[in-house]
């Protein structure tokens, strides 16, 4: 078995009572690895997952100017954890957009949909949930999270009543409450969906989402 499915495995063995056995303390390093990828260090050199389950990995930079763009959206900073939220929605949706172009997901359509034409690269939730995860870290290196830190992604599953489906998560600092951020269910360059992660393990999707010829979790 491949080492990229064990993680996998223990997740859909232990993801059936509302996400109970779900650890938001454990490594994020060895998740990553096992994907390929790893912790970024810097917006000037990541590695980012491109076709689905994330099977090929590629190398991407993002210029100052670029980076700039992602801060102007901190500024001014959150005055509270549910402002920041709004900020990292946003944010998520202009790193999709910038790094599409370098790695042709630009034209990635909301969840798992196949209409033709496809312009670029089809993501699937490993890929967004792991791509929103290097996001979210490159933001943290940064120190744009004033209210919350970076999680390992979670997992729902059959045992939940749902089809199997990733996310980024994200907890709140001082609640300590976790939210899934979730960029799966809209195009490329679209905030992504932040959802406390209790709401998402029951099987959470936003209205009017996927698109035409929609694939729903």
């Amino acid at each position: 078995m491949p080492n990229r499915w064990l993680p996998i495995l223990f997740i859909l063995l232990t993801a059936g009572c509302s996400g109970q056995l779900y650890n938001p303390a454990a490594p994020l390093e060895p998740h990553l690895n096992s994907y390929q990828l790893e912790t970024p260090a810097t917006h000037s050199r990541f590695l980012i997952c491109t076709h689905y389950d994330c099977d090929a990995p590629v190398k991407v930079a993002l210029s100052e100017t670029e980076w700039s763009l992602i801060g102007k959206l901190f500024s001014p900073a959150a005055t509270s954890a549910d402002q920041e939220r709004v900020q990292i929605a946003k944010a998520i949706g202009l790193l999709e957009k910038l790094v599409g172009a370098k790695n042709n997901t630009f034209a990635d359509q909301p969840c798992n949909n196949f209409q033709p034409p496809i312009e670029s690269i089809q993501l699937d939730c490993v890929s967004e949930s792991l791509n929103t995860t290097i996001y979210l870290q490159l933001l943290n290196n940064r120190h744009l999270l004033d209210w919350h830190q970076v999680r390992p992604p979670a997992h729902r599953s059959i045992f939940q009543l749902s089809a199997p489906h990733f996310t980024a998560v994200i907890q709140e600092s001082e609640s300590q409450q976790l939210f899934a951020v979730d960029s799966w269910f809209h195009a490329n360059g679209e905030a992504a969906v932040i959802v406390p992660l209790t709401a998402w393990w029951r099987g959470y999707a936003p209205e009017n989402h996927c698109g035409t010829g929609q694939v729903t979790p």
